[in-house]
């Protein structure tokens, strides 16, 4: 894994970026998950070993870690865009890179409604939003057709 992380980062792998472009994958784009923290050290010792920078932040349950959270938000928004808590923490999240300014500016053009509702009117005058509609709707018919995990492992790409 440390191996795969290190080849990507070397060989500049391409992902996309916020915009909908591509830039080269960097250390901060991966994420390592463990079921038991049993095994933390051991990792972080190996990533190191191969000059990558590594942060184990294994504290409480695993549902409770930030990383499990915004990736909760982000299925449930898959499921449901209504769901105006899980919606804006999905606009919130890095990969998506909405400020707080947009999605304030967003909901004052359109207080009445869903969250929801204002993103789709939002996207008329933003690409941003345009570009983060395209995707749900993309990660939404991914959602109706394969498991779980597989999803994830498509969002993840």
């Amino acid at each position: 894994m440390a191996q795969y992380i290190r080849n990507a980062v070397d060989s500049e792998m391409k992902v996309s970026d916020s915009s909908g472009g591509l830039r080269p994958v960097r250390y901060g784009d991966f994420i390592v998950m463990l079921r038991s923290g049993a095994l933390n050290e051991e990792y972080t010792r190996c990533l190191k070993e191969l000059n990558i920078p590594a942060v184990c932040e294994a504290k409480g349950r695993f549902f409770d870690c930030e990383e499990v959270m915004m990736m909760l938000s982000l299925l449930h928004a898959v499921d449901n865009p209504l769901r105006d808590v899980d919606l804006l923490a999905t606009l919130m999240l890095p990969m998506f890179g909405f400020t707080a300014e947009e999605t304030a500016e967003m909901r004052a053009n359109h207080r009445k409604g869903s969250l929801y509702s204002a993103l789709v009117a939002f996207a008329d005058t933003s690409a941003h939003a345009a570009e983060f509609l395209h995707r749900l709707e993309k990660y939404r018919a991914w959602a109706a057709s394969v498991p779980v995990d597989r999803l994830i492992t498509l969002i993840s790409d």
